[in-house]
């Protein structure tokens, strides 16, 4: 990371997918949270605007591995954490074939248009809210569409030469101003 730091690297996205152990494993992720929380570390030791983007309510989601992944967030410093409900299916995958076993109805579909997987212990409702809650609690969680003022101050920022990330704009507006933007 050091390294990557001086080449002039500035921004890192993360494909986390989850902060909870046992979600990650079903993913097929091949890392633990702990593999997620170090190399964040390393990324803030560096001043390196990072986010991490979660998949929430795919296969072994349940509403204690929310929890846990949200408990988890709080252990990485200054990240951005932007979260989406459900999980894209996509034909040949191992995602399809899991929701097929588990008798999801796409009705002959093609999938062309987007299907999404959750686990059938929750519901769409029940993750936005929990996500939701997340974001009202801790202002690095990205939660939906952004605010108009947010929008505003970013395309200002744009407009004076600061290019980055839209997320990265979150990461800076909120060290400056501790104000929540979701």
């Amino acid at each position: 990371m050091g390294m990557m730091a001086r080449a002039g690297l500035m921004h890192v996205e993360f494909g986390s997918d989850s902060f909870c152990d046992s979600v990650l494993e079903a993913y097929g992720k091949g890392f633990t949270f702990e593999d997620i929380s170090e190399s964040s570390e390393l990324a803030r030791r560096e001043k390196i605007d990072y986010c991490h983007f979660l998949i929430s309510g795919g296969p072994g989601e349940t509403r204690r591995t929310l929890k846990l992944g949200f408990e988890n967030s709080h252990r990485l410093q200054n990240a951005v954490i932007l979260a989406v409900v459900g999980m894209r299916i996509y034909p040949g995958t191992s995602l399809y074939e899991h929701a097929r076993r588990e008798g999801f109805a796409w009705t002959g579909a093609d999938l062309l248009q987007p299907r999404y997987y959750l686990s059938p212990d929750l519901t769409e409702e029940e993750v936005f809210e929990h996500i939701r809650e997340f974001s009202r609690l801790s202002p690095n969680w990205i939660v939906g569409d952004p605010s108009p003022i947010f929008l505003e101050m970013s395309e200002r920022l744009r407009a004076k030469g600061v290019v980055r990330p839209f997320w990265s704009y979150s990461a800076m507006m909120q060290r400056l101003s501790g104000i929540p933007l979701s």
